[in-house]
């Protein structure tokens, strides 16, 4: 017969030796938390047909419960008194004794169980002494902790505070100790111990290489400081020149880039405001060259306000990180449109120069839980968990633009692995593009385009949707020329699959099928318009920043201007 447990008493120790009589109000609210415990692990218990349905307490004035039909399961009751001493340590008593017993018989398969609760006092803040913050001010770290002089010395407190540092971003390791914590002394010192990750006050890199989207070699330069006046502030500059020709002069090299940001941390934001947010305040400058629009000129500033909530690793559940927050968008976009002009004054000028505005509100919403086998955040290496991001914009004249319209976008991304060498990646976007104001399509620098190394591979860029322009050839009348040239659209659907196979240490390689489609309008949609190409990663060299990679995809429903045989893909396989 199975072994019933009948009885569960808790014997307390609040300096008079061990007794389960709870007449004292403190005895009282200590039974009442091992009692809600108790009832919240049977209850969770209650469908495995291993706790019975009644749990009552013997007498008003002891604390122990009688249980009615309910068999006795070492991991069921085991784990009460685990939890009692989370619990408690929670509430500051971080000395806390809980010797469990429930071997004791009281009839013929019948048991009783004994919870020992004792070192009940509770410990409280001391002093916090910090070493190790050469540059960063004891302000920004005490602020971070949470730790004030007399407050419990709760496990959770001390974990939050050690998170909240962490995630600041400007120590490489934390560490917390505390002086004669096990004394049971009722104030307790602390001592920080923090490693500064910025400990030179501006940092420079130099880079250059072949892009195949900006337009052959590049030149990169980029400039950091971190930690500024040790407040935690950071700023970034970055220029970036093209080569036009392999000739080393003024004539060949153009500016393609020049961008400057500054972030302010939530700290100092909650100093002078009631709430707490991270902004970051940028301008740039962008010169390249782009399938649809020849040489696109950019200049731009964005605003953002952001919070993020981070949770930790444990055994049970992987860390994650939520973001959420509200952007301002400005941008001015110059290109060169052809003109069809009468025959006349200017008939010469083929091209006419064209300036788009547009001033966005930017809602935004980002879970990322990309980790490693550990769950680790991993986000440039994952190998389990997923990403989702969803935005809405709202772009409107009062906002210094020229056009009326709303943007909706939703992103997943998910990682499972399968073995110790299999990563299979899933990619799901959606945009849509919505006009107002009685316009019918987004403004032609606002639309969405897809095709090439980061969308649908097998294509070329921006060529899923494509509009075909004719034209005569001078000086021949009957002879026609075409011209295919991305055409965007308001609606915009990608999914990949992709299953990448670790053959060595960082080498790797990876079968993948993309798909996409890119519309004006979902009723005009059919199975011609989803465009598909399967392809194969010859070789990846994966690395915790990402994963060099050397593809080679075929387009399974080439058009005019595809090519038929494929196409080459070199570089980092980063996904939309």
């Amino acid at each position: 017969p199975a072994t019933m447990l009948d009885r569960l008493e808790f014997q307390l120790d609040i300096g008079q030796g061990f007794s389960s009589d709870i007449a004292r109000p403190e005895a009282r609210t200590l039974c009442d938390s091992a009692l809600a415990i108790t009832r919240e692990i049977l209850g969770a218990n209650r469908s495995s047909n291993a706790v019975g349905p009644v749990v009552e307490r013997a007498a008003p004035n002891q604390c122990i419960i009688e249980l009615t039909d309910t068999r006795y399961q070492e991991d069921v009751f085991d784990s009460i008194p685990t939890q009692l001493l989370d619990r408690l340590q929670q509430q500051g008593r971080r000395n806390v004794k809980i010797d469990y017993d429930a071997a004791t018989e009281r009839a013929p398969n019948h048991r009783v169980a004994v919870v020992k609760i004792s070192n009940l006092g509770r410990q409280r803040f001391g002093k916090t002494l910090l070493r190790g913050n050469f540059r960063t001010r004891a302000s920004v770290i005490m602020g971070e902790l949470g730790f004030s002089e007399g407050g419990l010395l709760s496990s959770d407190q001390i974990a939050a505070g050690a998170a909240r540092l962490r995630a600041t971003g400007l120590f490489e390791a934390v560490k917390i100790d505390f002086l004669d914590a096990d004394a049971g002394n009722r104030s307790v010192n602390a001592i920080v111990r923090v490693e500064e990750r910025y400990e030179k006050r501006i940092r420079g890199d130099a880079e250059g290489g072949y892009s195949f989207l900006n337009g052959g070699l590049f030149a990169k330069l980029t400039g950091f400081a971190g930690n500024l006046g040790g407040l935690g502030i950071s700023s970034q500059g970055v220029l970036q020149f093209r080569f036009t020709c392999l000739d080393v002069s003024t004539d060949c090299v153009a500016l393609a880039q020049a961008e400057g940001s500054i972030k302010v941390p939530r700290w100092l934001w909650r100093r002078i405001l009631p709430i707490e947010f991270d902004s970051d305040f940028s301008a740039f400058y962008r010169s390249l060259p782009t399938p649809r629009f020849g040489e696109l000129t950019t200049k731009g500033a964005s605003v953002t306000a952001s919070r993020s909530n981070l949770r930790t690793r444990t055994d049970s559940h992987a860390a994650r990180i939520i973001t959420y927050g509200l952007r301002y968008d400005f941008r001015s976009r110059d290109r060169q449109e052809n003109a069809l002009r009468p025959a006349g004054a200017g008939a010469d000028n083929a091209q006419l120069p064209v300036t788009t505005n547009t001033g966005a509100i930017v809602a935004r919403v980002e879970v990322e839980q990309r980790v490693d086998r550990r769950g680790v955040l991993a986000p440039l290496g994952p190998e389990a968990g997923f990403r989702f991001e969803a935005s809405a914009a709202l772009a409107h004249p009062w906002l210094l633009g020229q056009a009326t319209f709303v943007k909706l976008s939703g992103s997943l991304q998910r990682y499972q692995s399968i073995g110790k060498n299999l990563i299979v990646r899933t990619d799901l976007r959606y945009d849509h593009g919505i006009p107002l104001g009685g316009a019918a399509l987004l403004p032609d620098v606002e639309r969405f385009f897809s095709g090439g190394d980061t969308t649908v591979r097998g294509y070329a860029e921006d060529s899923l949707a494509t509009e075909v322009i004719t034209s005569t050839v001078p000086p021949f009348s009957n002879v026609e020329q075409l011209h295919v040239r991305p055409a965007g659209g308001n609606i915009r659907g990608l999914t990949s699959v992709d299953a990448q196979l670790r053959i060595f240490g960082a080498l790797a390689s990876a079968v993948f099928v993309d798909a996409g489609v890119v519309t004006n309008r979902w009723r005009d949609v059919d199975r011609d318009k989803v465009r598909i190409g399967v392809g194969m990663a010859l070789l990846r060299v994966v690395t915790g920043f990402g994963s060099l990679a050397i593809e080679y995809a075929v387009p399974l429903s080439p058009r005019l201007g595809d090519d038929p045989r494929g196409r080459w893909h070199i570089g980092f396989a980063m996904r939309f």
